[in-house]
């Protein structure tokens, strides 16, 4: 399924966009490390920080079969939360922590639409993916709310799904799902009460729910703090008939808590 994984290919040698290193491709190699850099010991299923031994994810990665794609095994939980009340989805890769070069790259992508430096983050979290083994049939991402969507004019989250469609050679289905009612925005709220914000809060749309079927997807988000967000889209998707969601996000703000 990698065989249409590719080398963004850039015109001509010219500059680090981050540092601005002269002669060096879009992102050079000391800012790809800061940009991707994770704690060694995390568990599969959350992404949250642990302290055990490595993360093992290809064995949870699922396959298919000529028969068609099978069921997707969640990753073995490794921390308290998962293993109490596991996520809808069944992992999740994350290209890095956000704080520095990170925090300011999603910032600056989401708030001042600086989406120029998406492609390079596409290409590091695809090869993420291809590392971790992950195995998926299309690729979505969760829906945004309309106010904010007016507000930015952009919705990052769908537009680094389509990147790394392309990227893997996987279809991409946009408005996979909506919302069934106004939520709350999430900054500034707990873990319980982004649960409760978003609960049921998402849906298939019903041209999507068709190509659902029987499908493993990958749900694109930029960033996951509480992972209340992506559980609540998995949900959706594995209730639209989706066999397995696997998450993969540009930035993890944070421990997960346990999901109700």
């Amino acid at each position: 399924m990698w065989a249409h994984l590719r080398e963004l290919i850039f015109p001509m040698p010219g500059a680090c966009l981050w540092c601005g290193l002269q002669g060096a491709p879009a992102v050079c190699g000391r800012c790809r490390v800061e940009l991707s850099w994770l704690p060694p010991d995390r568990c599969p299923r959350c992404g949250r920080p642990v302290a055990v031994g490595p993360w093992g994810r290809a064995a949870a990665a699922g396959a298919g079969t000529a028969a068609g794609p099978v069921r997707v095994p969640p990753a073995p939980p490794r921390c308290w939360s998962c293993r109490v009340r596991p996520p809808a989805f069944a992992g999740v890769t994350c290209l890095g922590l956000y704080r520095g070069l990170l925090k300011w790259t999603v910032n600056a992508v989401k708030e001042k639409g600086q989406r120029f430096l998406l492609p390079p983050l596409a290409e590091m979290l695809a090869r993420r993916l291809l590392a971790d083994g992950v195995v998926f049939d299309l690729v979505t991402a969760p829906p945004l709310d309309p106010r904010r969507l007016r507000r930015r004019g952009h919705h990052p989250a769908l537009a680094l799904a389509d990147q790394l469609a392309v990227l893997c050679g996987r279809p991409f289905l946009p408005g996979a799902l909506r919302r069934t009612r106004a939520v709350r925005a999430q900054s500034g709220l707990t873990g319980a009460q982004r649960r409760r914000n978003l609960r049921g809060a998402a849906e298939a749309v019903p041209h999507a729910a068709r190509r659902l079927a029987g499908r493993r997807v990958l749900l694109v988000d930029d960033v996951i703090t509480t992972g209340s967000t992506l559980d609540a889209a998995a949900r959706a998707l594995l209730a639209a008939g989706a066999v397995g969601v696997w998450a993969a996000v540009l930035a993890d703000n944070g421990p997960r808590r346990a999901l109700p």
